[in-house]
């Protein structure tokens, strides 16, 4: 169980979907079961609370046999995965928060199922999502030659191979190899990196094959509606702190001068009220919470409905 699967299925557990939390049931099943010898008294409490039964330590220990992983599912995932790392590192490069929406990003080089699509919106915070095959107008191929290895592979020949280098006179072939001043250099001996062009905020992923980029224009509209995801944060926290339960329904109110924050929350109403579940909304408020969303004072308050 990892951060990613937890928030992918949060929507799921709320919904009551019975797969999602058959799939989270025998994940920790099977997990006390392997920590078993470990960490005994803690996956004694997980099987006994799950199970029922009398001890984890009288049960058979899970063998990776029965488990039919389904191998396709899990490449596209960790392709996923890799998306939305490296999504997130140009955010954190570029000085980015991830509640500030972007109106799109580009996968270049690589496709992304439509059914997974939806995901890499909500995970990144971006509007759109689109292709682009053109490598060559986003980054350019660096060779890297690991020198000391080539040293003891090419003897005297290593002259020869780090003069065409410099000058760029190298070819990769189809099986992954490097022809270079006649020599054949295989994979453990080189490297071929993706290197983004200037200006351009991408990251390529870890094969080299493919690039992810963003657009990090961030206009007057997508700005007020960072600031209407960074108040529901602030309402969240506010409800944890009021020990309010998951599902109560609230009234909120706020208040605050600045007339840019003040068009924010008004255009953005109705995705806070959903955000946060309020049945009502004020934007006059006589006291609360007061805190600040980017430098622009704020005073707000909650209370259950």
């Amino acid at each position: 169980l990892n951060n990613w699967y937890i928030r992918r299925t949060r929507d799921r557990f709320w919904e009551g979907e019975t797969l999602a939390f058959d799939t989270l049931y025998t994940v920790l099943l099977n997990l006390s079961k392997i920590l078993a010898p470990l960490m005994p008294f803690v996956s004694e409490y997980v099987f006994k609370t799950l199970t029922g039964e009398e001890s984890v330590h009288l049960t058979d220990y899970p063998e990776l046999s029965d488990i039919k992983a389904d191998e396709k599912l899990m490449q596209e995932m960790d392709f996923l995965q890799e998306l939305c790392s490296a999504g997130k590192f140009i955010r954190e490069e570029k000085n980015l928060r991830n509640r500030l929406p972007l109106a799109s990003l580009t996968l270049v080089g690589a496709e992304l199922p439509a059914e997974y699509q939806e995901i890499v919106k909500d995970e990144l915070n971006v509007k759109e999502i689109k292709f682009d095959n053109n490598l060559a107008a986003y980054a350019d191929k660096k060779l890297y030659l690991y020198t000391p290895l080539l040293g003891k592979s090419l003897g005297k020949d290593m002259g020869a191979v780090m003069a065409a280098y410099k000058q760029g006179l190298w070819e990769l072939n189809a099986d992954g190899t490097l022809s270079i001043a006649g020599k054949n250099l295989s994979k453990d001996l080189f490297e071929v990196r993706l290197d983004m062009k200037e200006g351009v905020a991408g990251r390529s992923f870890a094969d080299n094959k493919a690039v992810v980029t963003l657009d990090t224009n961030v206009t007057e509209s997508l700005k007020r509606e960072g600031m209407a995801r960074d108040f529901v944060r602030l309402v969240q926290t506010l409800r944890k702190d009021k020990n309010f339960n998951i599902s109560d329904r609230i009234e909120l109110c706020w208040k605050t001068d600045d007339a840019e924050l003040e068009q924010a929350l008004n255009e953005n109403k109705a995705y806070i009220a959903e955000q946060v579940l309020a049945v009502k909304v004020d934007n006059t408020c006589s006291g609360g919470t007061a805190d600040n969303i980017e430098g622009k004072s704020i005073t707000f308050d909650a209370k259950v409905a």
